[in-house]
């Protein structure tokens, strides 16, 4: 052969293959379905989920410890309201980071003592310099608003 003969293309590399090749295969509902198990398997969603419901488990189990309901007003509705304040600053950067892993959320329960459950009002108006903590859990007495 010499070097300006070239080699001959075989019809089977041309696009009107592959085009053909594609269509025959993404039509087997074998492959399709093991494709989409590839997808399922790889897809974050559901890890999410089940990862999100494990933190609503975890704080709903630090709430129950700690009364279920805000220190200030009694607010129990729903427990996403719910902040956890820390009375002094061991949780870093916030106390519901803790709840995403085994060794840290042991920690959290460790120290559980510094926790205070309120609610979102109540903890913004705390920091605000609006309200005091009670001393006891349950509902605050009518001297706990600075207004």
């Amino acid at each position: 052969m010499s070097a300006t003969e070239s080699i001959p293309r075989y019809p089977s590399w041309g696009k009107d293959y592959q085009k053909a090749y594609r269509e025959r295969v993404n039509k087997d509902p074998v492959r399709l379905e093991r494709k989409r198990a590839q997808r399922r398997a790889s897809d974050r969603t559901e890890s999410n989920s089940r990862r999100a419901r494990l933190v609503r488990e975890r704080k709903q189990h630090i709430l129950d410890l700690l009364g279920g309901k805000c220190r200030v007003c009694g607010y129990d509705a729903y427990i996403g309201v719910i902040d956890l304040h820390e009375t002094e600053k061991l949780f870093y950067p916030n106390p519901g980071t803790f709840l995403k892993s085994n060794k840290r959320f042991q920690q959290l329960l460790d120290d559980i003592h510094v926790l205070v459950p309120l609610c979102r009002n109540c903890h913004a108006e705390y920091h605000a310099g609006l309200v005091d903590l009670p001393k006891s859990p349950g509902k605050a007495s009518a001297g706990s608003k600075k207004r």
